[in-house]
């Protein structure tokens, strides 16, 4: 119960982590889903997964 809080924590300070096995290139960045709340995420910079407004 104390991971899962602290996990999508995390997630309400656009801070998440993609599916790995789901990442696709748009053209332009790197797309996937959250894996904590799967909510869509785009790559700002490696390692860095913020939510994609795009796909709400």
């Amino acid at each position: 119960m104390v991971q899962w809080i602290s996990s999508n924590f995390r997630c309400l300070f656009n801070r998440h982590e993609p599916v790995h096995d789901d990442v696709t290139w748009d053209g332009a960045h790197y797309i996937s889903n959250c894996h904590r709340c799967g909510s869509g995420v785009r790559r700002e910079s490696q390692g860095v997964w913020r939510r994609d407004w795009l796909q709400l």
